[in-house]
C-alpha cells in the first residue's frame, strides 16, 4: 500500500489514507503517520460527530511536551486499502489527524524521505 509525503515549509509528514466508518457515516481520512504515538488514532471534535461515534471512555495521554491530558476514546471501524478491516479505538483530538504505531501493528512501515514516499506492507 502507498502513502504520500506531503511537504509543507522545509517539513515533511508521512500521510497514509484509509476508510474510517461508523453508524451514520464512512469517509476517507489521511492522517499523519506519527511513530511517536503508541496509540491507533486521533480525529478531530468535528469527524467524531460527522461519523456519529459514541465515547466509550476516556484515558490518559502523555504529549510530546511531557505534559498528560484526560482524552475521550471511541471505537470506530477501519478498512485498509488492501481490504484488511478492524475496529480501533479513536481519540478524540483537535488538531490534525494522527495515525499512530498500534494502527500499524502487523504492517511494516517504509518511509523514504529522499524520493518522499510511503510503503506499508502486511506481515505475514
Amino acid at each position: 500500500m502507498k502513502g504520500r509525503i506531503y511537504s509543507r515549509k522545509n517539513k515533511l509528514f508521512p500521510l497514509f489514507a484509509f476508510l474510517i466508518a461508523y453508524s451514520k457515516a464512512i469517509q476517507q481520512i489521511e492522517p499523519v503517520i506519527d511513530t511517536g504515538f503508541t496509540g491507533e488514532l486521533t480525529i478531530s471534535l468535528k469527524l467524531f460527530l460527522q461519523l456519529g461515534l459514541s465515547i466509550s471512555g476516556v484515558e490518559p495521554m502523555r504529549f510530546a511536551n511531557n505534559t498528560t491530558q484526560d482524552v475521550p476514546v471511541a471505537l470506530a471501524s477501519v478498512v485498509f486499502p488492501d481490504g484488511y478491516k478492524k475496529v480501533i479505538r479513536v481519540h478524540i483530538l483537535d488538531g490534525y489527524p494522527l495515525m499512530g504505531m498500534d494502527m500499524l501493528r502487523g504492517y511494516e512501515l517504509k518511509v523514504d524521505c529522499k524520493h518522499l514516499t510511503v510503503d506499508i506492507n502486511r506481515v505475514p
